[in-house]
């Protein structure tokens, strides 16, 4: 960014994703619990998030200190391989169970 404008149109979009995926995480952990247990739910949700945006760019500076820009996207690609594996895993299991 080489000056305010540009933040500024960043920052808009950025802000306006972040609320949309914080609504609909929230209604979809809030819809698994029972209505009794809504309220510490949302505490919970919101502890994390606060708890996520103060750690993460601790750990994000650190990780640009040591190892410099390309540890993100190496970092990103295990999560992504994990998840891949997980949700690869899951369907076949739930294949092998139909079949059954």
């Amino acid at each position: 960014m080489a000056n305010v404008f540009q933040f500024c149109f960043i920052v808009l979009p950025m802000m306006f994703s972040l609320s949309v995926f914080n609504v609909i995480t929230d209604s979809m952990l809030t819809k698994t619990v029972p209505s009794s247990d809504t309220g510490t739910m949302l505490g919970l949700c919101a502890s994390v998030q606060s708890l996520l945006r103060t750690i993460g760019p601790t750990i994000g500076g650190f990780l640009y200190h040591n190892y410099g820009v390309a540890s993100f996207g190496f970092i990103q690609f295990a999560v992504n391989m994990v998840v891949f594996v997980f949700m690869l895993r899951n369907m076949v299991n739930s294949k092998d169970e139909r079949r059954e």
